[in-house]
């Protein structure tokens, strides 16, 4: 789809491999774990999240366009017609626009913090996969992606306290994906973690950052549907 917007741009973003500016969901409610069926005049959802301003007003544009004329959008040699455009989350629980603001204006920040990893989520380094729910590696690439695209810059030298983010409770379980060529192992469900520090600008931060985690994504191929996660 951003080909169609801007051919350059697309090649750009996808040469990219570090902290990309969008995510990319697989159509929502449909089995992760095995192949599926798409069928004639069945609506279907995905999700977009877009992080560059850019990028955004190129994107919303050409998907209200499609709209307005219920033309197509091609995902998978599948082509779509585009019927609605949710961007409200009054209309979607999966839509919605990041508000700094209003975080970081809040009067006080939880120490405990529950998220929910609705795909597979793993990390990739180099080589080597890691499919445990590693808060250090969690909240350093969404650090590191946010202070990316945001005008508003978070400490990066706070990432040696880190090691005071714990796990609280572990509910996740490991998730078969199946992709194009072969499968990805990643952890699913609920992770509680607990800050065991009095620094406010620590506490700040990863609670800003756990509210950016429902746009950036978390991990390795958040462009292919992966690391689809929500504070809870």
């Amino acid at each position: 789809m951003i080909r169609e917007v801007n051919e350059s741009l697309s090649e750009k973003l996808h040469d990219d491999d570090t902290y990309k500016s969008f995510t990319v969901s697989s159509l929502l409610g449909l089995a992760i774990d095995k192949e599926s069926e798409i069928y004639i005049n069945k609506n279907y959802y995905i999700r977009f999240t877009i992080l560059d301003n850019n990028l955004f007003k190129k994107i919303a544009t050409n998907l209200f366009q499609k709209q307005m004329f219920k033309s197509d959008i091609k995902l998978e040699n599948i082509s779509f017609k585009v019927e609605r455009v949710l961007y409200d989350n009054t209309k979607s629980q999966w839509a919605g626009i990041f508000d700094l603001n209003k975080i970081i204006h809040k009067e006080d920040f939880s120490k405990q913090i529950t998220m929910r990893f609705y795909t597979p989520t793993l990390f990739k380094s180099g080589d080597k996969f890691n499919i445990k729910p590693e808060t250090r590696l969690i909240f350093i690439g969404l650090l590191r992606k946010y202070n990316k695209y945001s005008a508003y810059k978070l400490d990066e030298s706070l990432i040696h306290e880190f090691e005071n983010i714990v796990v609280k409770e572990d509910k996740t379980k490991l998730r078969k994906v199946q992709m194009k060529n072969g499968y990805f192992i990643g952890f699913t469900g609920n992770l509680t973690i607990e800050i065991q520090s009095e620094n406010i600008e620590l506490i700040k931060m990863i609670n800003i950052l756990s509210e950016f985690a429902f746009y950036a994504g978390v991990g390795y191929k958040t462009t292919m549907g992966l690391g689809q996660v929500k504070r809870v």
